[in-house]
């Protein structure tokens, strides 16, 4: 019935009823970050959203198949990952951070009996771009490098940015 105007000297029972409005919700949302050699890589930076009633704690589950500790980038392997342990759920606004190092290549040097000027690098990763150097040899003179490059010997010989795996020279 009616609420009385003044309350009555005795004890009353009023009911009423509640029901979820579905139009009040919110997003929630955590962060993928991808570095290479501790560089962040906002192109592949992802967001994960989800859209959630207003009354729903504010965690979001973490979809661990979106995560990619293995081979995202070329010529890169896998570090670490922050957190080390990723949790099932995390609090709307959380930050997961994959870290990938530059993978070092070999580079092995056959100089025919000569001697270098100069070192040529023994390692370099993706990221280095350089030039090989000439050898030494007395009473010769250097016509080029074979090897890795091919079997026609070839004086300059670059490392470009981009390149990859475990290389062999030899001096002619």
């Amino acid at each position: 019935g009616d609420i009385p105007e003044k309350m009555p000297a005795r004890n009353i029972v009023l009911e009423g009823s509640f029901y979820v409005d579905g139009t009040q919700v919110k997003e929630l949302s955590y962060t993928i970050e991808y570095y290479k050699n501790n560089v962040k890589q906002d192109a592949d930076t992802e967001v994960v959203k989800k859209v959630v009633q207003v009354l729903e704690p504010n965690t979001i589950t973490v979809d661990k198949s979106k995560i990619n500790t293995t081979n995202k980038y070329l010529g890169y392997n896998f570090e670490k990952i922050e957190p080390q342990v990723i949790p099932d759920t995390v609090n709307s606004g959380f930050v997961i951070k994959i870290y990938y190092a530059a993978e070092i290549y070999t580079i092995e040097y056959d100089l025919d009996g000569g001697t270098s000027t100069e070192e040529n690098p023994e390692n370099y990763t993706i990221e280095d771009s350089f030039v090989l150097k000439a050898p030494e040899k007395e009473g010769h003179t250097f016509i080029g490098w074979t090897g890795s490059n091919g079997e026609e010997p070839e004086e300059t010989v670059t490392i470009s940015k981009g390149t990859t795996g475990n290389k062999q020279y030899k001096a002619n």
